[in-house]
């Protein structure tokens, strides 16, 4: 055997030795890497969740809010021995501090039951009560109206004064709901004709019985109905920086129902809503590496809540 071939005989030992080394390094180095990148993505999808639960705890805050002022009304009604007047109610709602206990809400009113053979006696009466300009603005043949007797403040809702809601059918769905549970009620998506820019809003629905009455059905529910409390929401002011709690963490969008179809967004916190404002459905086309979505009952109206972390 050549000196040559006894000193490559010696060499295969410790480059084996060496390249052992080098592999199983380069091994533990992948494995640090992805276990520190595990670790990070596990951190931040735990700190993504925690700001999620704040922002949905805090639009969960916000649109429970006006059923405070709706019950607050329906005691002013409990405590009244007589019909509640038109300054009566007034006085209510100027009691209330409405841009700080109820931000978004344009105000309260009172839509009162009133069969169609009994319209002009009820308008003539309405006149009387310090409103002598009081109209209705109905259409349809529906033998019950349900028509906005008092709203205020005056000035920024006089567009609902005097409108039958029954006339339109997402509105009076939602009254037979209210009445039929005895509960505030959401309706589903709508356009108020006291917000100027036409935005998405609801309205919430809270039904007033007659003193003294208990109804347990629809029937007699309907029977005993004086009218329901109202309190339109403009969605974009009630949820107004509402994302500024995740210090700009994540984005939301909100369905009025499902998410499956682009027409039920109501509220986009990233851009202007526009019917083509996309849902985001895959991360990997902007940037973005959670999204999570969770369903909301407000009102007994189902909504659903997408949120996404920030690029």
């Amino acid at each position: 055997m050549s000196l040559f071939s006894t000193a490559q005989t010696r060499m295969r030992p410790a480059f084996a030795i060496t390249a052992a080394v080098l592999v199983t390094g380069l091994s533990l180095t992948i494995a640090a890497a992805y276990w520190l990148q595990w670790d990070i993505q596990t951190d931040a999808s735990s700190r993504f969740e925690r700001q999620f639960d704040l922002v949905e705890s805090d639009i969960q805050r916000r649109m429970t809010l006006p059923i405070y002022g709706l019950k607050g009304a329906r005691g002013v009604f409990a405590a009244s021995k007589s019909a509640v007047s038109r300054s009566t109610f007034r006085a209510y709602v100027e009691s209330r501090n409405l841009p700080l206990e109820f931000p978004g809400v344009r105000g309260f009113g009172f839509a009162q039951r009133v069969m169609r053979q009994d319209l002009e006696r009820f308008v003539a009466a309405e006149r009387l009560d310090e409103a002598p300009d009081f109209s209705v603005r109905t259409s349809g043949s529906a033998p019950d109206l349900y028509v906005v007797k008092y709203v205020e403040p005056w000035e920024k809702n006089r567009a609902a004064w005097g409108l039958d809601l029954g006339t339109e059918p997402v509105r009076r769905q939602a009254i037979e709901s209210a009445i039929r549970t005895g509960e505030a009620t959401l309706s589903s998506r709508i356009v108020l004709v006291q917000d100027g820019k036409q935005g998405p809003g609801f309205l919430y629905l809270l039904p007033v019985y007659r003193n003294g009455t208990d109804p347990t059905n629809f029937r007699q529910s309907e029977a005993a109905l004086l009218g329901l409390l109202t309190a339109p929401i403009v969605v974009a002011e009630i949820l107004d920086h509402v994302v500024d709690i995740s210090n700009g963490q994540i984005g939301i969008e909100l369905f009025d129902g499902d998410a499956t179809n682009a027409s039920n967004l109501v509220f986009n916190s990233a851009e202007p809503l526009s019917p083509t404002t996309r849902i985001i459905e895959n991360t990997s086309n902007t940037g973005r590496m959670f999204v999570s979505s969770r369903t909301l009952v407000i009102g007994d109206r189902p909504l659903t809540l997408v949120a996404s972390s920030s690029p």
